[in-house]
């Protein structure tokens, strides 16, 4: 395994619109460390490839989680939410599907931004809520039948997946949670009430989703921002005039690779970034960057 040589990006739209159509795990399995809750760069190369399993079927679920030494509890759909619950060892990983492109229910679920209030005068945007809710009932009991046998847990979830791991991680608080590109979904008032949860949300350069809804709204993100740059180096909680000059550099570059004219490629750096198999290619190389395999 060569530092030198990274995994190329992917430009297509295949990744973004539809990954249920791609492979989880494509490239070499990096030890996973259960004892570490702290953000780990191999961890989340693990969770993001969970994270992406979540908008498979059942069955591909159960045979990719078979192959890597985890074992599938449960999935759960109501309606278009949808999750699952693995098991390996004394960890058990919760992961949340995220937006499907072409799910009319998924796309009124992020439009529905307006803020509703949630606990303790907090507020929370409405539509990630009632989709948490739809599952919540169902999953609570599980959880608590498995924290009996003093397994530990980590949460995940892509996009909307990650809105929805968020509210759930704030009910249960888990070990750990990894989130890959996640919207804003709370107001200022939600942090400081769950300032203990250990939340790891990482955010691909330019992924538009990241952005939205505005913060003019009155949302914001909750937890440690792990920004990823265009050349594969990762900052934490790094200021915003930073990110902002990263981000037009790395616009600059995809721009004039002229993706216009390039067959099948997305047209813009901002949609690009947020396809989960993206975030995977992103994480394994920055691993492969800080020679941290």
């Amino acid at each position: 395994m060569s530092a030198n040589v990274l995994t190329p990006y992917d430009y297509f739209g295949t990744g973004l619109f539809y990954p249920e159509t791609l492979p989880v795990f494509t490239l070499p399995k990096l030890p996973l460390t259960i004892s570490d809750h702290s953000f780990n760069l191999k961890n989340a190369w693990w969770l993001a490839n969970l994270s992406h399993l979540a908008y498979h079927n059942k069955e591909q679920i159960k045979s990719a989680l078979s192959a890597t030494g985890f074992s599938l509890i449960k999935t759960i759909q109501v309606e278009q939410t949808f999750c699952y619950l693995a098991r390996s060892q004394s960890l058990v990983i919760l992961a949340f599907r995220g937006t499907q492109f072409k799910n009319k229910v998924d796309a009124k679920t992020d439009l529905n931004f307006p803020l509703t209030v949630y606990q303790q005068n907090t507020k929370v945007h409405r539509g990630f809520l009632n989709a948490i809710d739809l599952v919540w009932p169902l999953l609570e009991p599980l959880l608590k039948t498995l924290k009996n046998q003093s397994c530990q847990f980590w949460f995940t979830g892509h996009s909307l997946g990650a809105a929805l791991a968020t509210l759930a991680a704030a009910r249960f608080n888990p070990q750990a949670s990894y989130l890959f590109g996640s919207p804003r979904l709370v107001d200022k008032y939600f942090m400081p009430l769950h300032k203990s949860l250990n939340i790891y949300r990482v955010v691909n350069c330019c992924d538009l989703v990241c952005t939205l809804p505005p913060s003019t709204f009155g949302f914001t993100h909750i937890g440690n921002e792990h920004f990823i740059c265009s050349h594969f180096d990762i900052y934490k909680n790094i200021k915003n005039s930073k990110i902002l000059k990263l981000k037009w550099k790395a616009s600059l570059e995809y721009t004039l690779m002229l993706p216009v004219f390039r067959k099948n490629h997305v047209w813009f750096r901002s949609l690009v970034d947020h396809s989960i198999i993206n975030y995977n290619i992103a994480l394994w190389n920055c691993i492969k960057k800080q020679k941290a395999y």
